[in-house]
């Protein structure tokens, strides 16, 4: 089937058919794509739980090159498939976490199954099996420092706020997921001292000097721009 992704055109598989169909129809991840359209013709983007690719395919055509990492095993798959149908070389596919260590890590699937979204190292509910995991620190190493990314992990981001906060990567675009994350109070001081470093977006472009629990309850995107 074919989808068009702020006006590029791309092939995609039919195993996910109800998604794009959906995406078709509606503003799925606008702010997403706004603020990636905002940094392009970068030379690298890091896609961060990369999905079946629609962030992927999209940052394909606007940076030199992108890492998209997926650890679910069908969403990786169907990931490499819509990348292969358009003749995609310029994305590298990594079957691997983003964690604060190198290891191997229980990883649960959605309520919906393997490849729907929401897999995660904080998902106690349904199928489990181990995942391998990558530290940003060995990312950077690989790969060298990206001009964006992107980070949609559901929960896992409380693992990773020490190494963003030390990194300070130029350009983040981060998924809070409250509902997600094991130890909530820890999460907030380590995300309030990462935004200290940066003009900080919702995604209704309000500007945050501070992430509030008590506001911001549940899920929300941030967009943050190195000061």
């Amino acid at each position: 089937m074919h989808t068009n992704i702020k006006g590029y055109n791309f092939v995609v598989g039919d195993g996910f058919s109800d998604f794009w169909n959906y995406f078709k129809h509606t503003g799925w991840e606008k702010f997403t794509f706004d603020c990636i359209e905002k940094n392009k013709n970068g030379k690298m983007f890091w896609d961060i739980g990369a999905w079946i690719g629609p962030i992927s395919l999209y940052a394909s055509k606007l940076f030199d090159r992108v890492i998209a990492w997926e650890p679910d095993a069908i969403a990786n798959e169907e990931l490499k498939n819509n990348l292969s149908l358009n003749c995609v070389s310029n994305v590298s596919v990594i079957k691997k976490g983003i964690y604060n260590e190198e290891t191997s890590i229980k990883f649960g699937c959605s309520r919906t199954g393997w490849g729907y979204g929401a897999s995660s190292i904080n998902n106690d509910i349904g199928e489990h099996c181990l995942i391998n995991t990558m530290t940003l620190d060995k990312a950077a190493e690989l790969y060298g420092r990206p001009c964006f990314v992107k980070i949609d992990i559901e929960g896992a981001e409380e693992y990773i706020m020490d190494d963003l906060i030390r990194h300070k990567f130029n350009r983040l675009h981060l998924s809070v997921h409250n509902d997600f994350i094991k130890e909530l109070d820890t999460f907030l001081l380590k995300i309030n001292k990462l935004i200290q470093h940066y003009n900080c977006w919702d995604w209704h472009m309000n500007e945050l000097d501070i992430f509030d629990k008590h506001k911001d309850l549940h899920n929300v995107d941030l967009y943050l721009a190195l000061k």
